[in-house]
């Protein structure tokens, strides 16, 4: 990832102007450069098709599924606690 791209994407203060593509891209930059220090990574998807069923999956590597579970009320837990404090 270029700087340019990697600044935009550090500056965007709305998620909704950020593709998937370039969240995912600027997650693999940060962990080759050391930035993101994880032994474990858990990625959710939503697919929001107009009128339809929405569906969520979820890709996971080094957790186990008690592990992936304990992940997500944290992340849950932190996205309250932001919000709560207007980060």
């Amino acid at each position: 990832m270029n700087e340019f791209e990697r600044a935009r994407l550090r500056k965007q203060n709305d998620n909704l102007k950020v593709s998937p593509i370039e969240l995912l891209k600027m997650v693999i930059d940060d962990i080759e450069r050391g930035e993101c220090q994880c032994d474990g990574l858990l990625v959710l998807t939503t697919n929001r098709p107009a009128g339809e069923s929405w569906n969520y999956d979820a890709y996971r590597c080094g957790l186990s599924r008690d592990q992936e579970l304990v992940t997500v009320v944290m992340a849950q837990e932190r996205v309250i606690r932001n919000w709560r404090e207007g980060a």
